[in-house]
């Protein structure tokens, strides 16, 4: 097996083998800090979700490189502002794990991740997933210690996974950036089914 195919490998197991901890919209009852500091790294979609545009923005120009995950990161916290204020979707949930399967599958086909198309599927659905905590969170919830926490880490997890594409890259093409696609992709599908 060639370094190539050991690389791609790994980044598939690094995605599918992580918890499936289901959707973590189970409503805030105790929104503070330390829980939006949290909610990323357990709430499934949520991680995959930025994850997913993170490797992804490595389809950008190198002025624009850092476009898609600000865009995720404005839109997460409008989301979940409108979501505060009452603002929801019907099919909340079914719009997260589509968030999943479109963010794969344009990673997979290896769409440019700063076309103006691409920023408005990552800025819609990123606000969804702020609607869902926003609209969720308890009325006594702490919104800026939760939200800045919520951002904080998902900007992590974006920076992170922007890294690892640049890493992936130079070590193995576009190989590991489908490969990824396809699991994010997968993963979503599979969350669909409620398996």
């Amino acid at each position: 097996m060639n370094k190539k195919t050991r690389i791609s490998l790994a980044l598939l197991a690094s995605i599918l083998l992580v918890p499936t901890l289901a959707l973590a919209h189970d409503g805030h009852t105790s929104a503070t800090l330390l829980n939006g500091l949290a909610h990323p790294l357990t709430g499934f979609d949520h991680l995959l979700a930025a994850l997913a545009v993170g490797l992804w923005s490595i389809n950008s120009t190198q002025k624009q490189a850092w476009l898609a995950p600000l865009v995720f990161i404005g839109a997460v916290g409008a989301g979940t502002l409108l979501g505060t204020l009452g603002f929801t979707l019907p099919l909340m949930e079914t719009g997260l794990v589509a968030s999943l399967v479109f963010f794969g599958a344009l990673m997979f086909v290896h769409a440019k991740a700063n076309a103006a198309g691409s920023l408005l599927v990552i800025g819609l659905f990123a606000s969804v997933h702020g609607m869902a905590h926003g609209s969720e969170m308890a009325s006594s919830a702490t919104l800026l210690g939760y939200l800045t926490g919520i951002l904080a880490t998902s900007t992590a997890l974006l920076v992170l996974a922007r890294l690892a594409s640049i890493t992936a890259q130079r070590q193995v093409g576009t190989l590991a950036l489908k490969v990824s696609g396809a699991a994010v992709a997968l993963m979503g599908a599979f969350l669909a089914t409620g398996i």
